[in-house]
């Protein structure tokens, strides 16, 4: 068993470690194909070219690096795209318009990570080292000869549940540590590689808890193989699939059709009314209009733009409210399955969870709104960029968001409780199991 779920796990580390080396060579290659751009369009603009300088011309890339721990839990990374084009001609909510998917079937199976096998191979891994824990001895008769010497029947069973703990500490530190260095994770972020093995180990753990309870409700040890098999199913499989019907009922977010629907008809609203939404602009800001040059197309666009974002920002804001309404209510019925528990705890330790995807949207859209600050002037005075103004054009520069350490110590407390009562509940039942 140990050796099957070794190199399930070398399979998933390998997996998740060529995907994220090919996310941070496809970031590496956005981020030198924006400066390149850059620097071409302001070499030629110090040259004076023809149509060098021109505010429309003028484009880069947000590049959304890789989760720190993506190797060991992809988690939603794959289902996100990866990079955002810059420029006066996008706006906030078609700035990820153009996904960067990969096969939909794979993004529908999922990845094949270390993640996917703690959460579901590892919990097999320990139900097969414990499923006869009593039951074995007893159906050979030696149970009640180990018990005519000076020991208890908690304390044989705690020494059994001790060596199989060695067994799953030793696995988990070899896997977590080997694939760490193999992945060359920083030093920086080993905290959180050490938070990740805690998680994982505490979820073994329970499944260990789990298994002398169910041991010392059965005699039989195929009894007991199927009952852990049937929990199996119910915590792993069933309750997070009615969790996620649960928060999607209580919380629906808008159809894609709706919203657009209403960017339809925003958009065409604003082209009827292109003349009054450029002169309401200039209104707005008449140091736009200090050079008396008021008209064109860019700027009538650039103002009817910014206009459908206005018109457009409630639906975004409603979208992201009802999806943090989802969040809170997982947050809050996580506890109903440990394994919710633990994917989750592993998933925002590895920085692959919704919480940063969410962060990195809103950094790419607040550089988008840094870029137009910038060159909303030059539209509208109509004026070119020099070489001067390509050197202080906005850079995008990805901020990691911590670790919420609330919502990992809830995790582990909620993991250690529920392994505790079962160890609790197990050791009443001990004392009226019969050994004969």
């Amino acid at each position: 068993a140990a050796g099957l779920l070794l190199l399930a796990s070398v399979y998933g580390l390998v997996g998740g470690i060529a995907w994220q080396t090919a996310r941070l060579d496809e970031t590496a290659v956005s981020a030198e194909e924006g400066a390149t751009l850059i620097a071409g369009q302001r070499a030629a603009a110090a040259g004076a070219a023809a149509r060098s300088g021109r505010v429309g011309n003028v484009q880069t890339f947000a590049a959304l690096p890789p989760a720190p721990l993506a190797a060991f839990s992809v988690g939603l990374e794959d289902l996100y795209p990866k990079r955002a084009e810059i420029s006066v001609w996008e706006r906030a909510d078609t700035l990820f318009g153009r996904y960067q998917l990969e096969s939909p079937l794979s993004l529908l199976v999922g990845r094949f990570d270390l993640g996917f096998v703690v959460l579901y191979l590892l919990p097999l891994f320990v139900l097969a080292l414990s499923y006869d824990l009593l039951a074995g001895e007893r159906e050979r008769g030696t149970l009640a000869l180990v018990l005519m010497q000076p020991v208890s029947l908690s304390r044989l069973v705690l020494a059994k549940l001790l060596a199989r703990l060695i067994w799953l500490t030793a696995f988990l530190a070899i896997t977590v540590v080997a694939g760490g260095l193999v992945a060359r994770v920083p030093i920086d972020i080993w905290p959180r590689l050490v938070g990740w093995f805690a998680i994982a180990w505490l979820y073994g753990l329970f499944w260990l808890a789990l298994a002398a309870w169910v041991a010392t409700l059965t005699r039989r040890a195929e009894t007991c193989a199927a009952a852990l098999a049937v929990l199996w199913l119910a915590i792993v499989l069933v309750i997070p699939g009615l969790l996620n019907v649960a928060a999607q009922a209580a919380s629906p977010t808008p159809s894609r059709l709706e919203f657009v629907t209403a960017m339809r008809a925003a958009t065409s609203e604003a082209s009827r009314e292109s003349a009054e939404i450029l002169a309401s602009y200039y209104h707005e800001h008449p140091e736009l209009a200090a050079n008396g040059q008021q008209g064109g197309f860019l700027p009538a666009f650039y103002a009817a733009e910014r206009e459908i974002e206005r018109r457009l920002a409630p639906l975004m804001q409603d979208y992201d409210r009802r999806l943090a309404g989802q969040q809170r209510l997982v947050a809050t019925l996580r506890f109903a399955s440990p394994a919710v528990l633990a994917n989750e705890a592993m998933i925002e330790l590895a920085g692959s969870g919704l919480d940063r995807q969410r962060s990195a949207v809103a950094q790419a859209r607040g550089f988008l709104a840094a870029w137009h600050a910038f060159l909303a002037p030059k539209v509208f005075l109509g004026q070119s960029l020099t070489a001067a103004d390509y050197d202080n054009l906005p850079i995008f520069d990805f901020r990691e968001p911590p670790v919420s350490a609330v919502h990992i110590a809830s995790a582990a407390g909620g993991l250690v409780g529920i392994a505790l009562l079962a160890l609790v509940l197990a050791r009443r039942r001990l004392r009226r199991f019969s050994v004969h």
